[in-house]
């Protein structure tokens, strides 16, 4: 009678009682650069079964914590089941804005608990093999040049690196030359590169700053102007670079510009400066892409004519965009910038 008595109550307690599951793992990210307490580290898990993203777990701390990050994310037992799919994704916030940011889907979770080490690269950045082990990004910051002596302030962390003179480099340079204010004056710079360390000229080995592909400059701007990213959609960006050469602003009355609206759907509009374009794009992530263009059937003087043709078969051929601050670079399937633009407000 009493083990009736107590396999009662044990029954009633299993099915009341709530329990968790848990999920473990650590992540970081390549670059040697200290993050202040004010980003947040997070981890987040997905239920992906249906076609959809539902979080069902996550884990903060502060940005200073790592890297390495190790993160545990409890979640409800109920909400993983053997017949489900799951993803991870883990990223750095940093100025309200993905720092760092990656994701993997669990094969085979939770019937085998995966060995879970991210490497957080910046979103929307797809480096070649060699960048990779340097974790390239988008770099932006105020450049000098004195005394055979580049130096880099970055926007982003604050911090002084060298840079190195390799790579592409030279245009880094030759660009930085013409357009300072003064020999020695800070220079706003964007950059496609990483780091890695250096032979310094005296002691041990430096970090510096590695050029693998040189933007453009801004000779009007500072850091504190570029802290916070624009927005893709409903801005107005001004056409300053086309096929790596910059674009003539003296060629017509209208400011060759695009403007991807969300009033009426997922439409653009866009000029060279002589006819209209109009046409549809589709945002996926880090991910854009353009329809061919309407566009009004006025005559353009050359070279507008052919202008407009090259900056439509550059929309039509975009796959991914970047955006630092207030400039946008489109690119195309094999990483390669076709325009570049800048945001304007009025």
């Amino acid at each position: 009678m009493m083990s009736r008595v107590f396999l009662g109550l044990a029954m009633i307690i299993a099915a009341t009682q709530s329990f968790a599951g848990e999920l473990s793992g650590t992540a970081s990210y390549r670059e040697r650069i200290a993050l202040p307490r004010e980003a947040t580290f997070m981890a987040i898990l997905y239920d992906i079964s249906n076609n959809d993203q539902v979080e069902i777990g996550r884990f903060e701390g502060p940005g200073d914590a790592g890297p390495p990050y190790a993160f545990t994310i409890s979640f409800a037992d109920d909400t993983v089941t053997e017949a489900g799919r799951y993803a991870l994704k883990t990223q750095v916030m940093w100025q309200d804005r993905h720092y760092m940011a990656a994701g993997t889907i669990l094969e085979d979770y939770p019937v085998r608990t995966p060995d879970i080490n991210l490497v957080m690269v910046r979103p929307g950045v797809a480096p070649s093999d060699e960048a990779a082990e340097r974790g390239d990004m988008l770099i932006a910051g105020m450049m000098t040049y004195m005394a055979d002596a580049a130096i880099l302030v970055e926007c982003k962390s604050g911090a002084t690196f060298t840079i190195a003179m390799e790579g592409d480099y030279p245009a880094l340079e030759k660009a930085y030359l013409s357009d300072r204010a003064a020999p020695g004056e800070p220079l706003y710079v964007i950059l496609e590169g990483g780091h890695a360390l250096r032979p310094a000229m005296e002691g041990p080995d430096r970090e510096m700053v590695i050029v693998d592909r040189f933007i453009r400059t801004r000779p009007e701007v500072t850091c504190e102007r570029q802290m916070a990213d624009a927005s893709l959609q409903n801005t107005y960006w001004r056409l300053d670079m086309l096929e790596g050469v910059a674009f003539p602003s003296d060629l017509a009355t209208r400011e060759p510009h695009l403007m991807l609206e969300t009033a009426d759907g997922s439409s653009y509009r866009a000029t060279v400066g002589c006819n209209r374009m109009r046409g549809a794009y589709t945002l996926n992530g880090e991910q854009v892409s353009f329809s061919p263009a309407a566009s009004t059937m006025m005559a353009c003087p050359e070279p507008l004519d052919a202008l407009e043709r090259q900056f439509g078969l550059a929309l039509s051929e975009t796959s991914d965009f970047l955006i630092e601050g207030e400039t946008l670079i489109l690119s195309d399937a094999d990483g390669e910038p076709r325009a570049i633009l800048t945001a304007v407000y009025f």
